[in-house]
């Protein structure tokens, strides 16, 4: 008993320490949890940007507690895997944990704090030594994970020790077009001039395209309106886009270049409204016109979307006649054959494969913000390309989608890394159309549905747009100011029929409602006004009443009268050189002659110098009812009559006696 008790206050003092000491280290000391989803990370740097021989690879980053609780961490480490990168998507599958890793093993380690805070961020530098000989393939993409406090990052690291292939030779198409901005037509000087200030700015998305890729060879494909600035409502705009002009002018003397149709015509869209087919043509034909003046060339087709009806096919190809057979880009998302970079042809054209994979990955790794893993996404897109026959000389076309928008220091880093790529080779846009022209395999014209957005061009909409034109255009050629308007007016008629509306219906529709009002004005201000009337004689006049209620006055108008009967002659039935003042009418006199009586119905036209309608042709009745007609009747009774009572009197009057 007295050992027991003897021993209860030791144990007790034991307990209050062990309690003290637990209390007084819990406020500075807190207890790591596992990671919960909380842990992020970034990383910030591969470099080089392709490893070779024995050079050690470097891998940089952070890793964030986003979380509310501290987290175990005690280390970062890389990994190499080995998944199956074949096609575009095991690259992806790859980024997106969603294929299998394979086999791994740790290829770096670095130590961490045990434990990292909420809110924390601790920097690691994974150093790999000799990484170009981690693979048995004498070049190719090192697939590697990092990993740390149960959070993962997954990127690529591209790397050569030696070559075992034939190059690709790789083309580049950018697209230089404008954005679906309306405000660029907008009648509103000032609004006008802020949005084409704002389009060509040094900082625009225009320029940061042309200036992370001018020192590069690449191919520009340019919509002809940002080289020829008219019309202009404003000396700022004037003023922007002609300087902006003459800078890509200038380049243009050392820069390979290709014209798109003017405006960018949507000609896949066009093709399906017959009325459209001659704006067409006339947009490919003031192409190949300015590609002459500034050392371009304009042979080169890129709808918006390939899928090529034989109807679409030929509307293009008719649009390109009287030139150099034309070359259509295709994009391979919609080629259901393997080989998507073989010289083949789709109809009477060169085809052109682009490689959406690669194309996409260009425009990720050049955006704004991007990530050292874009680029090396871009380079193990080159990769799978590469491999698809390494050892057969092909050219691979990359072909961003239009609005590419990029960063110009990150889209000239893209294009040097994949210059820098010893399975790459700068090919040119001559050779590529070359093999594609003399290519044997044929492409179907009905190719699978494309996901390109839709376009306004519905049948309805083009050809309301085209009466408008025709209501329209003859309407400017009479107009004092008509020189002026027509070039508005030809302007937004071939914007309406840009490429670069298609999923823009809204700001399409912004685009042409002045158009469509203007229009409605022009049926409506010109008038011609007749009366029913009785001409009532064997020659006289006939007036007809030509109203301008425009604000403008109109001129090289002629009005011309046509009858429906010869029982009216008109002598001279048209008078032309009209001039109407501004929201004021004139009376044209007209001479006619009557041949017989009966009705008549007159017509009046209203045309332009060309000969086109600029108003509602207008007509009346005339009761004609010419002198000869009825005079000589009722001389014939008059000398009846008289015959008659000459008569009555010499009966009637009594006989004298003989004398």
């Amino acid at each position: 008993m007295a050992g027991r008790a003897s021993r209860t206050p030791a144990v007790a003092l034991a307990l209050l320490l062990t309690l003290l000491a637990s209390w007084c280290a819990s406020p500075s000391t807190p207890k790591a949890q596992a990671a919960t989803g909380s842990v992020r990370i970034d990383l910030t740097g591969i470099a080089p940007t392709l490893t070779e021989a024995n050079a050690t690879l470097v891998v940089s980053g952070t890793v964030t507690n986003d979380g509310t609780k501290a987290v175990a961490l005690g280390s970062v480490s890389a990994h190499l895997a080995a998944p199956t990168l074949i096609a575009a998507d095991d690259v992806d599958a790859w980024l997106k944990g969603a294929a299998a890793d394979g086999s791994t093993r740790t290829v770096a380690t670095q130590a961490a704090p045990a434990a990292l805070a909420p809110g924390a961020t601790h920097r690691f530098r994974l150093a790999i030594p000799r990484a170009a000989s981690l693979q048995a393939a004498f070049y190719g993409v090192l697939p590697l994970r990092v990993d740390a406090a149960g959070a993962s990052a997954r990127t690529f690291a591209a790397y050569h020790r030696g070559k075992q292939y034939e190059p690709l030779q790789t083309v580049v198409l950018l697209p230089l077009t404008l954005d679906p901005d309306p405000d660029l037509w907008s009648r509103e000087a000032e609004l006008r001039s802020a949005a084409w200030t704002a389009a060509l700015a040094p900082d625009s998305r225009l320029a940061q395209l042309i200036a992370g890729s001018a020192n590069h060879r690449v191919v520009w494909a340019i919509d002809p309106v940002l080289l020829t600035p008219t019309p202009t409502l404003s000396e700022a705009e004037q003023t922007a886009r002609i300087d902006f002009a003459n800078s890509l002018r200038a380049q243009l003397e050392s820069h390979p270049a290709v014209l798109l149709p003017r405006a960018d015509a949507d000609l896949a869209a066009i093709s399906g409204v017959p009325r459209l087919r001659e704006s067409a043509t006339s947009m490919v034909a003031s192409s190949r016109t300015l590609a002459a003046t500034v050392g371009a060339r304009a042979d080169l087709v890129w709808p918006v979307t390939s899928t090529m009806s034989s109807r679409t096919l030929a509307t293009i190809t008719s649009a390109y006649a009287g030139g150099p057979a034309p070359t259509i880009v295709v994009p391979s998302q919609e080629v259901s054959t393997p080989t998507i970079d073989a010289p083949r042809r789709l109809g009477r054209f060169g085809a052109l494969v682009a490689n959406g994979a690669l194309s996409q990955a260009l425009t990720t790794a050049a955006a704004a913000p991007s990530r050292p893993v874009d680029l090396q996404t871009l380079l193990a897109h080159t990769l799978v390309a590469l491999n698809d026959r390494p050892g057969t000389p092909r050219t691979v076309v990359i072909a961003p989608a239009r609005g590419l928008n990029v960063d110009a220091t990150n889209l000239g880093s893209a294009l040097e890394a994949l210059t820098a790529l010893p399975w790459l080779n700068a090919g040119t846009l001559e050779q590529a159309i070359r093999a594609a022209q003399s290519a044997t395999t044929v492409l179907s014209a009905n190719q699978a549905p494309s996901d390109a957005p839709p376009s306004p061009l519905t049948t309805t909409a083009a050809n309301a747009l085209m009466e408008a034109s025709s209501t329209l255009i003859p309407t400017g050629s009479v107009r004092k100011d008509g020189q002026k308007v027509t070039a508005q007016w030809r302007d937004e008629l071939d914007q309406a029929l840009s490429a670069r509306w298609r999923g823009e219906r809204a700001a399409w529709s912004d685009l042409v409602k002045p158009l469509e009002a203007d229009a409605v004005t022009a049926r409506t201000s010109l008038r011609i006004v007749m009366q029913n009337v009785t001409f009532a004689a064997d020659t006289g006049r006939l007036q007809v009443t030509v109203a301008n209620d425009l604000e403008t006055e109109v001129s090289g108008l002629t009005l011309t009268l046509t009858s429906d009967s010869p029982r009216l002659r008109l002598e001279r039935p048209a008078v032309s050189e009209l001039r109407i003042g501004a929201r004021s009418k004139s009376v044209v006199s007209f001479d006619a002659t009557a041949l017989a009586a009966g009705d008549v119905t007159l017509s009046a036209a209203l045309t332009g110098p060309d000969g086109s309608a600029v108003a509602k042709v207008a007509s009346a009745r005339v009761a004609v009812s010419p002198t000869g007609s009825w005079i000589y009747p009722v001389i014939a009774g008059v000398a009846a009559l008289a015959l008659v009572v000459g008569i009555r009197r010499t009966l009637r009057s009594p006989r004298k006696a003989p004398a």
